[in-house]
């Protein structure tokens, strides 16, 4: 078992193993592995994005190379019931998706690798009040110790925040265990981004929250803030740490310096944000490495990260077949290169 449980976490992993022999079969097929598996790996592997388009709906990108690439058709976004509209895709966390009917005034939380759905109907307050609508959602485990890529279908929890039409810009914190909400503080400077989309709250090693700020000419600046308290027991921004873009993207073939429209994503298990070109071609930033990474799926409103430990008692019987498939070519053209040797 201990050889399995080093196994690189990609979807391809455990099929491939599982080839070997009978007792490698029953191993990696027993569900007390497979949750052993995810603890031992830690962090999901990137599967992909759900991305949005204007007029478009969501549709889901593939990150991966084969024999791990997960086919864009496996993840197509569930149907109404009625067959009519299309639910809007809203948060993607811990290997569950939230989407919302804001018409119906229902959620829906989706599990993509096994294809299970719960709806849940919004709150009362929600559906009496139609001078408010709900602008955004968020999915999360429970509070307490978990797996990552291992909440499914354990008790959730679901945010909603409504709003009534008021422009101004503020951030929100929600604390889930004493169930209070508090506005935290904007910079200083922030006068002139007023779009919601130069904006996004990132991770800080030592205060945990911060703050990513597109600035500059052309939005080409990104500014980190930590939140921390001064001496006098007050919250206050603190700037961290500057990027320029123009200096750390590579330039296009028009060789001008690139330009950002705004922030378009967030992965919270690296810490990285995804920003929109001009051009509409994406980029994630991993914020403290500064590494980055062209995504090549161009003209997203939104990029919703997937991770997920996609282990073969998890997948629906199409998906499992496709990536068993891929293992399968990979290994016979292994053993026809093995030949020829």
């Amino acid at each position: 078992m201990e050889i399995l449980l080093r196994l690189p976490p990609q979807p391809s992993s455990l099929p491939r193993a599982s080839l070997v022999c009978k007792r490698w079969r029953r191993l990696v097929s027993d569900p007390g592995f497979f949750r052993l598996f995810r603890e031992h790996r830690g962090k999901p592997p990137l599967l992909g994005f759900f991305c949005c388009r204007y007029l478009c709906g969501t549709e889901f990108t593939p990150m991966m190379e084969p024999p791990n690439r997960i086919p864009a058709a496996r993840f197509s976004l569930p149907l109404p019931e009625d067959g009519h509209g299309r639910w809007a895709f809203v948060d993607c966390r811990h290997g569950l998706a939230l989407l919302l009917d804001r018409t119906r005034r229902k959620c829906l939380v989706w599990d993509p690798t096994t294809g299970h759905q719960r709806q849940v109907a919004f709150p009362p307050g929600f559906i009496s009040d139609q001078e408010k609508l709900v602008q955004n959602a968020a999915v999360l485990c429970p509070v307490g110790g978990h797996v990552r890529g291992d909440c499914h279908w354990r008790p959730f929890k679901l945010v909603l925040v409504r709003h009534n039409h008021d422009q101004t810009l503020a951030i929100l914190e929600f604390d889930v265990v004493r169930q209070g909400l508090a506005v935290i503080a904007k910079l200083a400077d922030s006068h002139d981004r007023r779009h919601s989309l130069h904006f996004q709250t990132v991770q800080i090693e030592e205060s945990g929250l911060g703050l990513a700020a597109l600035t500059g000419s052309k939005s080409s600046i990104i500014q980190i803030w930590a939140r921390k308290i001064n001496y006098d027991g007050v919250f206050r921004w603190v700037l961290q740490k500057t990027v320029e873009l123009d200096k750390l993207l590579p330039l296009g073939p028009s060789m001008k310096k690139p330009e950002i429209s705004f922030i378009r994503g967030f992965d919270e298990v690296t810490n990285a944000i995804i920003l929109s070109m001009v051009d509409g071609v994406g980029v994630m930033i991993q914020l403290e490495s500064l590494k980055f990474r062209n995504l090549c799926t161009p003209s997203c409103t939104a990029y919703y990260p997937y991770r997920n430990f996609c282990t073969a008692g998890l997948f629906k019987g199409k998906l499992q077949e496709d990536i068993q498939a891929g293992a399968d070519h990979v290994q016979q053209e292994e053993s026809s290169e093995s030949s020829k040797d």
